[in-house]
C-alpha cells in the first residue's frame, strides 16, 4: 500500500493484510481497478495488492468488465507497472 501504512523499524507495514499468513504486506503497491461498481473494484484492489502483479492481474485477465494497473518496486528498487489489456485500452484524455 502506498499511503496507508505504519513503519516499525524502518520497514513498511501496509494497513492490508495477507489473508494467507495473517501479516501485513511490506511491499509497495499501488493499484488501480476499472470495474462495474465500486465494491467489485475495492475488493480487486484489495486482492491484487495481496497477490502482486503477475497473480493478481490473473483475476481480471478475460473479463472485459474488468481492468487494472499496478505499480510497484522491483527487487532493485525501480518502479515498475503492469495493466491489464482492458485498463491499457481504456481511453485516456488528451
Amino acid at each position: 500500500d502506498l499511503f496507508q501504512f505504519l513503519e516499525i523499524d524502518g520497514k513498511r507495514h501496509s494497513h492490508i493484510v495477507d489473508p494467507r499468513t495473517g501479516t501485513a504486506l511490506t511491499e509497495q503497491r499501488l493499484v488501480h481497478v476499472l470495474a462495474p461498481d465500486a465494491i467489485t473494484a475495492d475488493s480487486l484492489a484489495t486482492a491484487i495488492s495481496v497477490l502482486g502483479p503477475s497473480d493478481g492481474l490473473r483475476l481480471v485477465t478475460g473479463d472485459k468488465r474488468l481492468g487494472a494497473r499496478v505499480a510497484f518496486r522491483s527487487a532493485l528498487g525501480q518502479v515498475s507497472v503492469v495493466e491489464s489489456p482492458v485498463f491499457r485500452a481504456w481511453p485516456r484524455p488528451e
